[in-house]
């Protein structure tokens, strides 16, 4: 009998102790709550990325203007952000960083920046 891509998943979640804080929430939810199960795209990112370690970058990251006005569309925000604090680089795929890191003054979060929006230099 084959294990489900989610059952696989869970089992990882159980033991992980990497760094990569998206990992580390659904974990912790997994223990709060007994009837926790990922979803297909969760399990996909778990597998995927569990045993990754997360690159910590500590700096802001100019957006271009498109993504800027997208992502402050996206988050209900009322003005356009100008920058991202980039905490860690939690995985890097095809098309996208999953970033940790923070808007503004928000609380840091998990969230996924386009790999054409940013500019690679440090905001001064």
């Amino acid at each position: 009998m084959e294990i489900s891509l989610e059952s696989k998943a869970m089992t990882i979640l159980e033991t992980y102790e990497g760094g990569n804080n998206y990992l580390l929430e659904l974990k912790k939810k997994s223990k709060l709550n007994k009837k926790f199960y990922p979803t297909r795209s969760q399990s996909e990112y778990i597998i995927n990325f569990h045993n990754k370690q997360p690159k910590v970058a500590r700096k802001w990251v100019i957006l271009d203007a498109y993504f800027a006005q997208k992502l402050a569309n996206d988050k209900l925000m009322t003005e356009i952000p100008e920058k991202v604090w980039v905490e860690k680089l939690l995985a890097e795929k095809e098309k996208a960083f999953h970033i940790w890191g923070k808007i503004r003054n928000r609380r840091i979060s998990r969230f996924l920046v386009t790999k054409s929006c940013g500019h690679k230099r440090q905001y001064s």
